[in-house]
């Protein structure tokens, strides 16, 4: 007996609980088929700025769209290619599990400031990973390479990623860090960027796994573009670019306190002071050469950044 109550009828209620309706869990695209662009448009949706998490879209039950959805999509796909029987169970929705005994932990590390990127890292131990959604703070991206895993799919926009790669092309369980993002970003912040969320972390079983963020944030101090490209009125350095040995003089006579040379991952490499002058000589000749900063504080308190080029 079907919904409609008619023996050896076919009719069977939809996601919408609607009896005989064609509203199918997953097929967000609604062109009657699941498939790999339904996966995509649950990314890309994601990602936008207001998402609607329609019953047949949450996949999971939690009234929220979010890349678990997508991975339990890809599941009930996936299974549709081995087996009927397998097929059916594996596309039974709203469904999902959060494993308490698995976590994942992602990490945050040292920031290139020449080419305006930061690399995540992640650890595993317990399983591998098919899905992830991670959101980082004050920061707008414009790319996002895997380079864990180089079939992984990936969505971005603003400062949220989500990404979903196949069973068969797993984040591999691991027992360290390992890299597997490489972010660049439009415009980095003048103070820190952080790992602000993680939504979700989904292992190969198709279950949510608990996760961890170690070392959150990196401080980019004199990242920003900005700052990057500083030429100082008050400032005269010379030459510049230079061999590695160079002036620095204060042009209003007031006197220079201190002098640090930062490097492009921001961090001090050498320091100079109290130097209580109008002119200091800099010997950076044993230095690698390319991209440096010049953090520079007088007598009277003021601060200045400044680009130098270390070159043959």
């Amino acid at each position: 007996v079907d919904c409609f109550g008619e023996v050896r009828g076919s009719a069977e209620i939809d996601c919408n609980g609607i009896c005989g309706g064609n509203g199918s869990f997953g097929d967000i695209n609604n062109d009657f088929s699941l498939n790999n662009s339904d996966t995509k448009t649950y990314m890309q949706q994601i990602v936008a700025t207001e998402t609607k998490a329609e019953r047949c879209y949450d996949l999971n039950g939690d009234n929220r769209l979010s890349i678990y959805d997508a991975a339990l999509l890809q599941e009930c796909m996936e299974s549709s290619e081995l087996e009927i029987l397998a097929a059916y169970q594996h596309c039974l929705f709203p469904s999902g599990y959060t494993n308490i005994y698995q976590n994942v932990s992602l990490q945050l590390n040292a920031i290139n400031l020449e080419e305006g990127y930061v690399d995540i890292h992640y650890l595993s131990p317990d399983a591998a990973i098919v899905a992830f959604d991670l959101e980082l703070s004050a920061a707008k991206i414009s790319n996002v390479i895997p380079l864990g895993q180089e079939n992984m799919k990936l969505q971005w926009g603003g400062n949220r990623i989500v990404g979903i790669t196949a069973t068969s092309s797993a984040l591999p369980q691991n027992f360290e860090q390992r890299l597997f993002l490489r972010i660049y970003f439009q415009h980095l912040p003048e103070t820190e960027i952080c790992i602000d969320a993680i939504h979700d972390i989904v292992n190969s079983a198709y279950e949510k796994t608990l996760t961890t963020i170690q070392e959150s944030c990196q401080a980019t101090s004199i990242i920003s573009s900005t700052i990057e490209h500083q030429t100082s009125s008050k400032l005269k350095i010379h030459p510049n670019p230079s061999n590695g040995l160079l002036w620095v003089e204060a042009k209003t006579g007031v006197k220079l306190q201190s002098i640090s040379l930062i490097n492009v991952q921001g961090k001090q490499i050498q320091h100079w002071s109290p130097i209580q002058r109008t002119g200091y000589q800099l010997e950076l000749r044993s230095m690698e050469k390319g991209l440096y900063f010049l953090k520079i504080e007088t007598m009277n308190s003021e601060m200045q950044l400044q680009k130098i080029i270390l070159q043959e």
